[in-house]
């Protein structure tokens, strides 16, 4: 993996472990990907490397990566939770019209920015 800074496009993180987030990270994937082949943002698991996280940006912790939707900018910065969805849909371009939303804000709240993983449950130990 190389740098951010040689990124030119924002970077997805999605928990590759987690079915839900396994399902959107494709579907998104695809969604980015133009006719042409070109691509608007780029999808990419967490995996299991921490190294190679903070290659993209140092202050990216694996742990908190996993816990909360991350999209890396090619400037190195991030978005988490809801402005990582928005800014994901501002880069799918069957669904930049909608990204408004998450700008939304009713009486001093961002409805569409309250976005949580639910940890699974552990099904041998039932937490």
């Amino acid at each position: 993996m190389t740098m951010v800074q040689n990124q030119s496009k924002p970077i997805l993180l999605f928990n590759n472990e987690c079915a839900v987030c396994r399902h959107i990270g494709h579907w998104v994937q695809r969604s980015a990907q133009s006719k042409s082949g070109e691509t608007s943002l780029l999808v990419q698991p967490i995996g299991d490397d921490p190294e190679r996280l903070r290659s993209l940006n140092p202050d990216l912790d694996i742990w908190d990566a996993y816990a909360t939707i991350h999209v890396v900018m090619p400037d190195g910065s991030m978005r988490l939770g809801g402005e990582a969805v928005a800014e994901t849909l501002r880069n799918l371009p069957n669904t930049k019209w909608f990204a408004w939303s998450f700008a939304t804000t009713i009486f001093g709240f961002r409805p569409f920015q309250v976005i949580r993983v639910v940890p699974s449950m552990d099904s041998e130990t039932g937490k």
